[in-house]
């Protein structure tokens, strides 16, 4: 290249033959403008104009939970993404490769966001032998949840699935994540409400979507639930794929700035007229919100530096 020529040629005051540094210029910028076009178009078809699919491919999930009509066929190429060479500066600037991960073009258009086709309406229905909960299912299987993709950047404190201080796993983890979609909180929002659920004052006012799920169980003849360890975390770095195909990631590693998948599933729950749940009763008044079903670590965040709790320090502060 004519930049390779000028470094090795000695320095002589005259031009050589073949540097013709004017037509280069030029050329390099039809090549810049070129190819930010084409990065331009690119993008534009696979950033989804409102939140992600629905649900994964065929496979892809934490359980046997029923999959949208927009969902690829089984057996359809695995979606693919390599790993950076470097982390990101930001992950929030990498929407445009999350969307690559996550979704195809024709996939895009089937969102929770857009009415749910006329063949697959949905209701609530009750999973398995609790009475209190409710979860969003198909009218045509209503024994199987619905479950919905969320990729957001995890919040500071957002995540709430290690164990405790105390060496027992949490009686209930959960993930807070902003979506990178522009408008997907949004239309959460809207699409949460239309189910004219009871939710607190401050609800949905930040920006920031929750998923969370209660990790206790009892066995025959406890009176007292025991907690268990979350471990639906997978690492999603080079491949997200079949759940069973990818690495498990230790939950206990995600944190801030962290760029994942969160898998939920839409369920309502009785409360009272403070919002505690209320395990008897009637559908009168209930909470509608997300149940976690699983986390896939897209890319791994920035870390955040600690305040600097005495950067206005002078010279009279540091004398005893």
């Amino acid at each position: 290249m004519a930049t390779d020529q000028r470094r090795s040629a000695p320095s002589t005051g005259t031009k050589r033959q073949h540097d013709n540094s004017t037509s280069d210029s030029v050329q390099e910028k039809r090549m810049k403008h070129a190819d930010n076009t084409a990065k331009k178009e690119d993008y534009q078809q696979l950033t989804p104009l409102s939140p992600p699919p629905s649900s994964p491919p065929e496979g892809a999930a934490s359980d046997r939970s029923t999959l949208s009509g927009g969902d690829p066929p089984a057996g359809e190429e695995e979606l693919t993404r390599e790993k950076p060479s470097v982390d990101p500066p930001s992950v929030t600037t990498e929407i445009a490769n999350a969307s690559r991960a996550v979704t195809t073009k024709s996939a895009s258009f089937d969102n929770v966001a857009a009415e749910y086709d006329s063949d697959y309406v949905d209701s609530w229905a009750q999973k398995g032998i609790l009475t209190f909960i409710e979860y969003r299912t198909l009218a045509s299987d209503p024994t199987k949840a619905m479950r919905f993709w969320i990729v957001g950047e995890v919040v500071h404190d957002g995540a709430w699935l290690m164990r405790s201080n105390k060496g027992e796993p949490f009686r209930r983890v959960s993930i807070r994540v902003k979506p990178i979609v522009s408008g997907e909180y949004d239309k959460w929002v809207t699409h949460l409400d239309s189910y004219d659920g009871w939710k607190a004052p401050n609800a949905y006012n930040d920006g920031t979507l929750i998923a969370s799920r209660s990790m206790t169980y009892r066995s025959k003849g406890e009176t007292v639930g025991t907690a268990t360890i979350f471990d639906a975390c997978y690492n999603a770095q080079k491949q997200f794929c079949d759940y069973k195909k990818m690495e498990k990631y230790l939950a206990s590693s995600i944190g801030v700035n962290d760029l994942v998948i969160v898998e939920a599933r839409l369920t309502r729950w009785k409360c009272d007229e403070k919002g505690n749940t209320a395990y008897r009763g009637t559908w009168d008044r209930y909470r509608v919100g997300f149940e976690l079903g699983a986390v896939s670590l897209l890319f791994v965040g920035p870390e955040t530096a600690p305040p600097d709790l005495l950067d206005d320090v002078d010279e009279e502060d540091d004398a005893f």
